[in-house]
C-alpha cells in the first residue's frame, strides 16, 4: 500500500473532502480504512485507485490508518495525520471574524463552511444572518433549493450548546437509481432530534428504506440487509413509527417527498423492496423438508426472506405423524383403510347367532366382523360374497332355520329383510307375466 508519503506523515489541506490516489501492491483483496475509531471498508476501489473519495470527520487534525489485506491473509498498514485547515477571517477574540466576541458567539463559520455540493441555505428563526448573538431556543432550518430539509431546535441558553457549522457535513447521491443521504455533525441539544425530507427516486421496484440512526462517514457504513443494531428496516414508506419516536410518512407522495422525525444522527439508504414467492414445502425426509423460495423483484437481499427448510415429524410404521389421535375411541390418530373383502376373509363368518349379547345396533364398529349366531346352529351354511371390487354382486342363503326359535330384535330385522326380498321376487314375476303376455 503506497500512498506515494513516508509513514506518519502530515498532510495538510483546506477541505474535509479529499480525493485520493492509492498504489497497491498485488494480490490485494481488501481495502479499508480507520478514522475516529470507525471502520471504512473501500474495498471496491482496489480496481480503480484513482481519486478514492475520504471524508474527514472534522476540521484540524484527522488520523488515518490505511489496511490493505491480501489473500494470504497478511496486512500492511500506513497511518497519515491530515491537517484539515479552515480559513476564517480571525480576529482576536472572534475566530470566524463575524464581529461576534468568542465569548457571545454560538454559532462558529458561515453557511460556506458547511460540507456539502447541495444548494442550501442556512436560517435561525427564519433569519439567514448568523452574525448575531443567540439566546432562547431558536428553530434552525437547513434548505435544500429553498424547500425543508432539515429541521431542528437549539436551546442556545444551555451552556456549551453551540453550532459548529465546519463540523457539519451533507451527502445525498443517486446509486442504482436509489437516492442516499448522510447527514453528520449537527451537535444536538440532549433528548433533541431532528426532522429530514428524503425525496426518493422513481425506481418501482424501491419502496423500502434503511435508516442509520449513528454517526456515520461513509455510505458502506449502512449493511446491505439493513440488520445492524443501529439501523432500522422500514419496508413500508407510507406509514411508520416505532417506540423511540422515529416515524415515517408522505409530506408529498407525489414527488416521492418523505418526511423523516426523531433522529439523533442521520443516514438514509432507499433500498429495494423483496416481494417473495413461496412453493410448497416438501415431503417430511430425515425430520426435515423444504421450500423455493424467489424474490421476483431480484434485489439480491435476504431482509424478509421465508425460510426454505423447516424440521418435521416423520410418520411412525402406520404412517401416523403423532398428534392427531385423541378421545375416548380416537386410537393413535390415524387414518382407517378398509381391507379388501375375499372368500378368505368371509370363510368363518357364516355362523349366525341371534342371542341378545350380539349386535344391537350401537355397540359395534363398522369395521368390526360380525357374527350372529342362533340358540341352534344354521345348517347348509354354504353362503359365498363375492367381491368385484366395488359391491358384492351376488348372495345365497342355504340355511335351515329351525321351528320355534326365539328372536330377538335383530332376527326381526333377518325377516324384514326376506320379507322385502319376496315381495321383489313377486313384482319381477309379474313383470316377466305382463311382458309374456303382450
Amino acid at each position: 500500500l503506497d500512498l506515494g508519503i513516508s509513514n506518519n506523515d502530515n498532510i495538510y489541506v483546506d477541505s474535509r473532502k479529499l480525493n485520493l490516489n492509492l498504489t497497491l501492491g498485488s494480490g490485494i483483496e481488501k481495502l479499508y480504512y480507520i478514522i475516529n475509531n470507525k471502520k471504512v471498508d473501500i474495498t471496491k476501489w482496489i480496481h480503480n485507485t484513482t481519486n478514492v473519495p475520504i471524508r474527514l470527520p472534522h476540521y484540524g487534525e484527522n488520523q488515518i490508518t490505511f489496511i490493505s489485506q491480501g489473500s494470504n491473509f497478511l496486512k500492511s498498514e500506513k497511518t497519515v495525520i491530515i491537517f484539515a485547515n479552515l480559513t476564517l477571517n480571525s480576529l482576536p477574540n472572534d475566530l470566524d471574524g463575524d464581529r461576534i466576541n468568542d465569548s457571545e458567539d454560538r454559532v462558529k463559520g458561515e453557511l460556506k463552511h458547511i460540507t456539502t455540493e447541495l444548494n442550501i441555505s442556512f436560517e435561525i428563526d427564519s433569519d439567514p444572518n448568523l452574525s448575531k448573538v443567540f439566546n432562547k431556543v431558536k428553530n434552525i432550518s437547513i434548505k435544500k433549493a429553498g424547500r425543508k430539509f432539515i429541521e431542528f431546535k437549539k436551546d442556545f441558553n444551555l451552556t456549551n450548546s453551540n453550532l459548529d457549522l465546519t463540523e457539519i457535513s451533507i451527502v445525498e447521491e443517486v446509486k442504482g437509481n436509489k437516492s442516499l443521504l448522510l447527514i453528520s455533525g449537527i451537535d444536538l441539544d440532549v433528548g433533541s432530534t431532528k426532522t429530514i425530507y428524503f425525496t426518493l427516486s422513481n425506481d418501482v421496484v424501491s419502496n423500502s428504506l434503511c435508516l442509520k440512526n449513528a454517526e456515520i462517514f461513509s455510505f458502506d457504513e449502512i449493511s446491505p440487509n439493513c440488520n445492524m443494531s443501529d439501523e432500522i428496516y422500514i419496508n413500508n414508506v407510507s406509514s411508520f413509527s416505532n417506540g423511540d419516536g422515529i416515524s415515517v410518512s408522505y409530506e408529498n407522495e407525489s414527488s416521492g417527498l418523505l418526511k423523516i422525525m426523531g433522529l439523533s444522527h442521520s443516514a438514509v439508504s432507499q433500498i429495494c423492496t423483496e416481494n417473495w414467492q413461496v412453493g410448497s414445502f416438501s415431503t417430511c425426509s430425515s425430520s426435515s423438508q423444504s421450500r423455493t423460495v424467489t424474490d421476483l423483484n431480484n434485489c439480491g437481499t435476504s431482509i424478509n426472506k421465508p425460510i426454505e427448510v423447516q424440521q418435521c415429524t416423520m410418520p411412525d410404521d402406520t404412517g401416523n405423524t403423532g398428534g392427531n389421535g385423541g378421545g375416548s375411541g380416537g386410537g393413535s390418530g390415524s387414518e382407517y383403510v378398509p381391507q379388501d373383502v375375499t372368500n378368505e376373509s368371509i370363510n368363518n363368518t357364516n355362523n349366525i347367532d341371534y342371542s341378545d349379547s350380539s349386535i344391537d345396533g350401537k355397540n359395534t364398529n363398522e369395521n368390526d366382523n360380525i357374527k350372529i349366531k342362533s340358540e341352534e346352529e344354521l345348517t347348509n351354511t354354504n353362503d359365498k360374497l363375492v367381491n368385484n371390487g366395488t359391491h358384492l354382486n351376488g348372495l345365497e342363503i342355504l340355511s335351515d332355520v329351525k321351528s320355534n326359535t326365539n328372536l330377538n330384535n335383530t332376527s326381526s330385522y333377518s325377516i324384514y329383510v326376506l320379507i322385502s326380498v319376496l315381495f321383489a321376487a313377486v313384482f319381477v314375476g309379474l313383470g316377466v307375466y305382463f311382458i309374456r303376455k303382450k
